[in-house]
């Protein structure tokens, strides 16, 4: 999602429907 975005966390994030905060720690917990 972020190559997508050219790596905008926060559009990313708009784009699944989450806020930053939680793409954070999401991504984090993938890692």
């Amino acid at each position: 999602m972020l190559r997508q975005t050219g790596g905008n966390k926060t559009a990313a994030a708009r784009i699944l429907g989450l806020n930053r905060t939680t793409l954070y720690r999401r991504r984090s917990e993938m890692l």
